[in-house]
């Protein structure tokens, strides 16, 4: 699927993706329905896509439900469908993938700063740790000093840019 996928045989990558099912492997089962999830967004598909990252499950792969969860999130969040992005990006947790935790919490904290909810957002950008993604530390850092300056809450938001470097 994906090399077809690549070489932009759309139809047929979304065929061998469909092919795969549980019982066939189910680590296999969930990248398949992750990446026919990630194919049908592409082509603005977004209700098919909805349901392909639904179709992932935590006993299939944790990490490929941590992985689905966050691109549901985002899907439904550019979707204006906000509750239902927050609950996707709460569902993943640091024990499925420390990786899209954090992802998932810088997600969460844009999310809810953008619906002006500034104590929960500065939560959510506090959750993510160095430790789960270097990336992602220093974007929900910067997000957080965004925050902070934008509710002039200056010193604070002059440490959180500092945390980026040190």
């Amino acid at each position: 699927g994906v090399l077809l996928n690549q070489q932009q045989r759309f139809e047929e990558a979304e065929n061998a993706y469909k092919n795969i099912t549980r019982s066939d492997s189910l680590e296999q089962y969930a990248t398949a329905q992750f990446n026919l999830g990630v194919l049908l967004k592409q082509q603005q598909r977004f209700e098919e896509a909805e349901q392909a990252y639904k179709n992932v499950s935590r006993s299939d792969s944790a990490e490929q439900y941590a992985k689905a969860q966050v691109n549901l999130g985002a899907l439904l969040h550019d979707l204006k469908r906000f509750n239902e992005a927050e609950q996707c990006y709460k569902n993943v947790s640091r024990e499925d993938s420390v990786e899209q935790y954090a992802k998932a919490q810088n997600n969460l904290g844009l999310l809810l700063n953008q619906q002006q909810r500034f104590e929960e957002a500065e939560q959510a950008y506090k959750n993510v740790s160095r430790s789960d993604s270097a990336e992602q530390y220093v974007k929900a850092q910067n997000n957080f000093g965004n925050l902070l300056a934008a509710l002039k809450r200056f010193e604070k938001a002059e440490k959180a840019y500092k945390n980026v470097s040190s």
